[in-house]
């Protein structure tokens, strides 16, 4: 596709090194998005795809809700190289977890601490007229603030929209 000021398409620039890219729709019904933050050379993202869910388990017709099937953390170093980088390379990247200060949790939400820096937290169902949110918190480094990225992600009735 192209794009033209005003107009990314399924990519939703949240703030500078923030990012949003979806929903794409599943053949299955269910849908798949990515939110990710960069500073510099360094890239982490969380992949989510959601299947549908039906209350009688029997498939048919629209799905009662989307069910949270998969959530990847990915990190990357771009510097042409495009692979992981090891703990000698970039010591930050692989610190350990720190726990993010996230508001009241509740039973319908995947909180995740990861190495370096990183957490993330994200619906683990979307029901019809109940937007689902991620968050994703990073700090690169000791000496940099956190930076955030935060989607919402509606669907049911009508097809998947990431805001």
């Amino acid at each position: 596709g192209s794009y033209s000021q005003g107009s990314v398409g399924r990519f939703t620039l949240a703030d500078h090194g923030a990012a949003a890219v979806g929903p794409t729709l599943l053949r299955s019904g269910g849908c798949s998005f990515e939110v990710a933050l960069a500073a510099g050379e360094r890239r982490v993202a969380v992949t989510a795809s959601y299947a549908p869910e039906w209350a009688d388990g029997i498939p048919g017709g629209p799905p009662d809700a989307l069910a949270l099937r998969r959530a990847v953390l990915s990190r990357e170093l771009c510097d042409g190289r495009g692979v992981f980088p090891d703990a000698d390379a970039d010591a930050a990247f692989h610190r350990d977890p720190v726990a993010c200060e996230w508001p009241a949790n509740d039973a319908d939400i995947l909180s995740v601490d990861a190495p370096g820096g990183i957490s993330f937290r994200i619906a683990s169902r979307i029901a019809p007229g109940a937007p689902a949110s991620v968050s994703l918190r990073w700090r690169p480094t000791d000496d940099e603030p956190r930076r955030a990225a935060d989607a919402t992600l509606t669907a049911l009735p009508g097809p998947p929209k990431l805001e």
